[in-house]
């Protein structure tokens, strides 16, 4: 009948309502970090690095993502690829950034991106190394050089044409991920 359908939809009602009114806020898990990300800030923006890095201090910033562009660091090939002090590695950039961020007891979660076009047939960065051990080498340097950093990402949206061709689990895997891992887990122990 309309009576008994409007007194199930008011108990309904009356059972939504309780429901919503004694819900518990949703707390973060206290393992989740939040962080900030933004390269271009960091190494070019407006004042000097000091003062931008005072004001990730002032915003309370624990934890920064910063990207390390192989193709960038490794313009020509190293001839002890990984030796972070080859002559051929040009880490100024990175340095004046990671150290900075490490004098201000911000932790760095360091992202290896991009090859340089000797590793990968001439193609541009977003295409990965024809070989996974230049990457492993460039992987090895890299951790020697920050060993103080423990937190690493290998390549960004490697599902994305964008960031990386081809965008093949296989070849994400074998030739970036589990060589970059292995390098930077035999250089730091205990690295993420």
């Amino acid at each position: 009948t309309r009576a008994g359908s409007l007194f199930l939809a008011s108990i309904l009602a009356t059972t939504m309502l309780l429901a919503l009114a004694t819900a518990t806020n949703a707390q973060a898990a206290a393992t989740v970090g939040y962080g900030v990300t933004d390269d271009a800030w960091l190494l070019d923006g407006s004042g000097t690095l000091d003062s931008r890095l005072n004001r990730l201090d002032t915003l309370g910033v624990r934890v920064v993502r910063f990207t390390l562009h192989w193709d960038q660091v490794a313009a020509s090939e190293p001839a002890a690829p990984t030796d972070p002090s080859d002559p051929a590695y040009d880490w100024a950039a990175a340095d004046a950034v990671l150290n900075g961020l490490r004098d201000h007891g911000i932790e760095v979660v360091l992202q290896l991106v991009g090859t340089p076009g000797w590793a990968n047939g001439g193609l541009a960065a977003n295409h990965a190394p024809s070989s996974a051990t230049t990457f492993r080498a460039f992987a090895t340097a890299a951790a020697r050089k920050y060993s103080w950093v423990h937190r690493w990402l290998i390549w960004n949206e490697p599902n994305q044409v964008r960031w990386l061709r081809p965008t093949t689990p296989q070849v994400y895997t074998s030739r970036l991920l589990n060589p970059a891992y292995a390098a930077i887990h035999k250089a730091i122990a205990g690295a993420q």
